[in-house]
């Protein structure tokens, strides 16, 4: 049996499957780990729902975005993380991210864990948390990757494979029943637009590679700042979706609520909250913040053997109408949206809440409200 949890987070992402196999420890997976409405929130629901030094056997990072990874520093401290999955991006992207963090940032402090973190996720990891091994996995139209130092022990791995059959796995009970398959995508155009707004706001002495030198000047952080302001959307580099799922038709998923939340007519005293009887294929797609609006086709292709599975799919990009695209509408499937109650970002969207529901899906919206968890059972 699994339990699949999307936490109470607000404006982020946290999202933990909990497998117990016989008479084995469970095993523990995550999908993002961020929020921008509390990072308080965050640490109560990372020791509510696991033990101090616990094992974590994959940490899976959709992107390099706060609101998913701003709780990974505690996470790694609290508990004991063999694999951090990543989507690899390149040094320059990073660099372009690290001085998106620094202008959204009050402190402006480049020894901060999330400046560090995006700007070198290896050498972080290195010293935060030496046990933990990093895998990445590249983006899917590409046919180079980046050279990863040898002394940060990292593997990468091609988008569109089931992770627990590579070597780099420790042999573990869940590769034999499960399948986890990462895809990531490079989105270029906006990192292309950054660049060339950062060229036109910079003295005509200055190149982008001078602007952490030159951070303490308040004119280029003005300047910096107005190009980020002109970037059309968020600055998502890459994000890598997740398929965890396996292609059998008789292990299926159902959702359990909290019971004073609907009235119904079983009630498992173990968990205190309502089952209810609606099944669905037993996978789930998380998608991060991938913009399925305009990348459809190849979301479809990475998965087209595992679209009958797909049971539950985690909304892009907390709801917003850019990421997502209608045709999800027509997968036999939960929906979830994590979004915060009063987010300044004003999602999750009207028209894509009206979409869902015109089609008579089962919609959930998780907030930071504790009653509004959402916990999927897979049996």
């Amino acid at each position: 049996m699994m339990l699949r949890s999307f936490l109470p987070v607000g404006q982020g992402a946290f999202y933990l499957e909990q497998f117990k196999l016989y008479n084995e420890e469970r095993i523990n997976v995550v999908y993002d780990c961020g929020s921008l409405t509390s990072k308080q929130i965050l640490k109560k629901e990372i020791k509510s729902n696991l033990y101090e030094n616990e094992t974590i056997l994959f940490v899976f990072i959709s992107h390099l975005d706060v609101d998913h990874v701003n709780g990974l520093e505690f996470l790694l401290h609290y508990c004991n993380v063999k694999y951090l999955v990543l989507p690899l991006t390149s040094k320059n992207d990073r660099y372009l991210l690290s001085l998106k963090y620094l202008c959204d940032s009050n402190e402006n402090d480049m020894d901060d864990f999330l400046y560090r973190f995006i700007s070198n996720p290896y050498e972080t990891l290195r010293r935060e948390s030496d046990n933990t091994r990093i895998i990445t996995v590249r983006n899917y139209d590409d046919n180079e990757s980046e050279v990863l130092e040898e002394r940060y022990n990292n593997r990468t791995v091609q988008s569109g494979i089931n992770i627990l059959e590579t070597d780099y796995i420790a042999e573990n009970y869940l590769s034999h029943y499960w399948e986890y398959v990462p895809f990531n995508l490079r989105f270029r155009d906006r990192a292309n637009q950054l660049i060339d707004a950062l060229n036109r706001c910079l003295p005509e002495d200055k190149r982008i590679e001078d602007i952490i030198d030159l951070w303490g000047h308040k004119s280029i952080r003005t300047a910096v700042k107005k190009a980020y302001s002109e970037v059309d959307g968020s600055l998502n580099t890459n994000s890598m979706t997740l398929f965890s799922g396996i292609q059998k038709p008789d292990i299926n998923q159902t959702f359990i609520l909290p019971f004073n939340q609907f009235r119904c007519p079983i009630k498992d005293y173990y968990f205190d909250r309502c089952i209810f009887e609606v099944i669905k294929p037993n996978g789930c797609l998380y998608t991060g913040d991938y913009n399925a609006k305009s990348n459809w086709e190849e979301l479809y292709e990475a998965y087209k053997t595992y679209w009958n599975y797909i049971g539950c799919v985690q909304v892009p990009h907390h709801g917003s109408y850019r990421n997502y695209n209608s045709r999800f509408s027509s997968l036999n499937s939960f929906f979830v949206i994590s979004a915060g109650k009063n987010n300044k970002y004003r999602l999750p969207s009207g028209l894509v809440i009206k979409d869902l529901i015109s089609e008579r899906k089962y919609l959930f919206i998780v907030t930071e409200d504790k009653n509004k968890e959402v916990i999927m059972m897979i049996h």
